[in-house]
């Protein structure tokens, strides 16, 4: 009872000076609790502390790997860019070659001295190395490949099989910048030769060496609807290399490799002296272009027909 006697004084006697309070004063006192506690209202200063700097990091984290993204596209762009220039320095330094080689390869299927029907490998190997398959520029090459595992290169000691040398290659000069000068040699090659092949089954004997064609002709016929472009080939025709396309055709298949060769002054040294003046060291960046280039050669077999007929 005591305690709330106590209570009660203290509240009468707040109550007292508040009366004795003029009316101005307590407008003033009412002004001040309401700046202080409503319209000045602010937060602690705890409750934005660590907001600042995880914002920070996470745009500046981003900002990063918009760049990084930005230059790695930029670098394949580039690379990109630079392959197509590489490709297309390629396949004009080895065009001339590849121009060659279709002319030949045209002339060599209409030449008059090759046995009707389907010549073989025999017979185009003796053609392509007479000497009106070399143009006037050129010289022939003669290459060489060990793959029977014998010492030594075997040369015309049997069959064309295995012949470990090839001289349908021939090599030419061009002017690569234009100053009247030859400064590289272009060196390329006809490849068609086949593996030999086993008396029984009829299979190759062994795998393909560097101076034989490569693959097989790709079988390319309008009513292969899997892949037109690498339907692949049926079986071999006979004791030849030519295979019996899908259509009913036989087709070969005729490989070229071109590479053009800066000459240096180790070639130069080997020129006859004579003709040096029209040659000269390679002043572009080092190194070499090379290309690989396939083209499938068909013939329509000849139909064996008989006629009986009396007296």
């Amino acid at each position: 009872m005591s305690r709330n006697n106590e209570l009660v004084k203290v509240i009468r006697n707040f109550y007292q000076k508040l009366r004795s309070y003029s009316p101005a004063t307590l407008k003033e006192q009412r002004l001040w609790l309401l700046r202080t506690f409503l319209v000045n209202k602010r937060k602690p200063e705890w409750e934005n502390a660590g907001f600042l700097l995880p914002t920070i990091a996470m745009v500046s984290l981003v900002v990063v790997l918009i760049t990084v993204a930005i230059l790695f596209r930029s670098f394949e762009r580039s690379k990109n860019a630079s392959n197509v220039r590489v490709d297309q320095v390629i396949l004009n330094a080895t065009a001339p070659a590849i121009d060659r080689v279709k002319a030949k390869l045209n002339a060599l299927s209409e030449d008059p001295t090759l046995p009707r029907g389907t010549p073989s490998d025999g017979a185009l190997y003796d053609a392509l190395k007479k000497d009106k398959y070399r143009l006037g520029d050129e010289s022939r090459l003669k290459l060489a490949y060990n793959f029977n595992g014998q010492a030594g290169i075997q040369e015309g000691t049997g069959s064309l099989e295995d012949n470990e040398t090839s001289k349908t290659a021939w090599k030419f000069a061009i002017d690569t910048d234009n100053n009247g000068k030859k400064d590289t040699f272009t060196l390329y090659g006809v490849y068609f030769r086949s593996p030999s092949r086993d008396q029984n089954t009829g299979e190759f004997a062994r795998k393909r060496n560097p101076l034989e064609a490569r693959t097989p002709p790709m079988d390319n016929d309008a009513t292969n609807q899997v892949c037109r472009n690498a339907a692949g080939f049926s079986t071999l025709v006979g004791n030849s290399s030519w295979y019996k396309l899908q259509n009913g055709n036989l087709g070969k298949s005729f490989f070229t490799y071109a590479v053009n060769v800066p000459i240096t002054d180790a070639t130069l040294n080997q020129i006859p002296a004579a003709e040096r003046s029209q040659y000269e060291k390679y002043k572009g960046n080092k190194g070499f272009a090379a290309l690989e280039f396939q083209q499938d050669r068909s013939r329509i077999p000849l139909p064996n027909n008989a006629v009986w007929f009396d007296e």
